[in-house]
């Protein structure tokens, strides 16, 4: 039996990468820590659709059990990345340049095997070959169908239902708490996903699966709830890592 192989979103890393004057700065002040959180959020950026996050510094210190004081000066206080929309999300130049020749060169190679196929069925038997061909296995000379079925995006309904499902209470109370509201606030969280999804559908924006569709939610959730409620929102998550999502939010969509 062959041997599996596990596949996994990647990106370059230079052996010396500790040696950036930028990151010599960032490791002067924070240490090993914040290299370490420097590079979870790149690994974080490397999940998202285009290489960006929501300035959410909560949630992704929640994400990396460190403190959201840590993940504001890394991401704000070295040079280390760049903001958009306002302020609101951010990304990272030179890792941006990376993954854009890491996307050409698939590219290139997608299409340098798409056409190695296309070659390879163009060439067709001739003379007494041919005969001898369609003779001994006719099926050979019978292009296969590709059937793959177009990914469907996510439906905003079933989402909607499945994130505040009875069996993820307890990941809803860690999200409230999260937010610095009371057990009691599930109604706001509510209203507000509403609003959220109700956007959604009037700019036709859509989501690849109930993963995207969730941390997408987490994220506009808190920047709405912040601005309507700041005196109940802007409390720091827990400084401990205690507290766990147990899958209910973000996981792999199956």
């Amino acid at each position: 039996m062959g041997k599996q192989i596990k596949t996994t979103n990647y990106f370059s890393h230079d052996s010396n990468a500790r040696n950036d004057e930028k990151v010599i700065r960032l490791r002067m002040k924070h240490g090993a820590a914040g290299y370490g959180t420097y590079f979870m959020i790149l690994e974080r950026l490397r999940e998202e659709r285009n290489y960006m996050s929501a300035k959410d510094y909560n949630m992704i210190a929640f994400d990396l059990r460190v403190d959201a004081s840590l993940v504001k000066s890394v991401v704000e206080d070295f040079g280390l990345f760049a903001f958009v929309d306002g302020g609101e999300c951010f990304y990272s130049e030179s890792f941006n340049n990376r993954m854009e020749a890491k996307d050409e060169l698939s590219q290139r190679r997608s299409q340098a095997g798409k056409k190695g196929n296309e070659k390879r069925w163009a060439k067709k038997p001739k003379g007494d070959d041919a005969d001898a061909e369609a003779t001994s296995s006719p099926v050979l000379d019978e292009r296969p169908q590709a059937h793959v079925k177009p990914a469907k995006p996510a439906d905003n309904d079933k989402c909607y239902k499945r994130f505040f499902a009875e069996e993820n209470k307890a990941n809803l109370e860690v999200l409230l708490m999260n937010f610095g509201m009371k057990p009691n606030g599930l109604p706001v969280l509510k209203k507000t996903a509403k609003e959220i999804v109700a956007e959604w559908q009037m700019a036709d924006k859509l989501h690849q699966n109930y993963t995207d569709w969730s941390q997408h939610l987490i994220a506009t959730m808190r920047i709405k709830l912040k601005a309507k409620q700041p005196s109940q929102t802007d409390a720091e998550p827990p400084a401990t890592a205690d507290y766990q999502y147990d899958g209910g939010f973000g996981s792999k969509d199956v």
